[in-house]
Formats: C-alpha cells, structure tokens, sequence
C-alpha cells in the first residue's frame, strides 16, 4: 500500500486549534479528520492550488493517493495569533532573510507531525486501501494515462 502523507507545510508559530487538507480529494481526509478530531482539533478540506504545485503532485499523477495536511488556516479561536505570524513571515519567503527565527515556537508542528504519523500508522493498519474520491481531479488525471 502507498500513499503520500506530504508534511511540507509545517507552522512554526505554536499550537494550532485546526487541521486542514490542503486540496483534499482522497479517503485520506476522513481519517485525518478523525485523527484532528481526536487530537481536539477542528478540521476542514480546503481547496487550494498547492495540492497541484506540491512535492505530492508527480505520485498523484501516477495514481498515488495522497494529502497535504496543513495547520492553523482555519478562522477559528486559537488561531489568530498563528494566523497573523505566517502572514508576517510570507515578507520573507524566498529572501536572505528566510530562515529559523528566535520567537519560533514548534510546539504545533511536533504535534501535525505526530498526527501525520498517527494517519500513517493507520493507514497502514487498515483493511481499506486508500483511493482517491471518484470526483478527484486525480481519478480523471489517472484514467487518461
């Protein structure tokens, strides 16, 4: 079984109250869900043009399923604060300036890193092989190959 847990997108501005997928168009996401859930986070699919652009995209071409998981993107309580330092760090994205900072706090991508493990440990614990969803932009992608 194989799949693409992509964790590329790691906050480093403390504990988020969410859980998103980037993008989300496989079975991935219900499990994430459920591992947010469980972990006291809120969650949500949201479209975004990075599941296309992301490290995931050349395994999804060939038909791997896959996930972006992401966090601190919801406008939820616990999360403005998250919000407005990674809008303040794009300023420096790509730039000289573009590296670890002093007031970084990785207290929340300990924790996303740790969820991501949880999916991995159950995905590869399942009985279900993950699939993308029948509407996936992925599934059409696929079916012409």
């Amino acid at each position: 079984m194989v799949v693409v847990i992509n964790l590329d997108g790691v906050q480093a501005f403390g504990s988020p109250a969410d859980m998103v997928s980037l993008g989300g168009q496989s079975s991935l996401d219900a499990e994430l869900e459920r591992i947010a859930r469980l972990n006291g986070r809120a969650f949500a699919v949201r479209d975004s043009a990075l599941c296309y652009y992301s490290d995931q995209g050349p395994f999804a071409v060939a038909g791997v399923p896959a996930i972006f998981p992401a966090s601190g993107q919801l406008p939820v309580e616990g999360n403005k604060t998250i919000r407005e330092r990674f809008t303040r760090s794009l300023e420096r994205i790509h730039q000289a300036s573009d590296g670890v900072q002093d007031d970084w706090d990785l207290t929340g991508a300990a924790q996303d890193a740790f969820m991501g493990l949880q999916l991995g440990y159950s995905v590869v614990h399942s009985n279900t092989k993950p699939e993308w969803n029948s509407d996936s932009t992925w599934t059409i992608v696929v079916r012409k190959r």
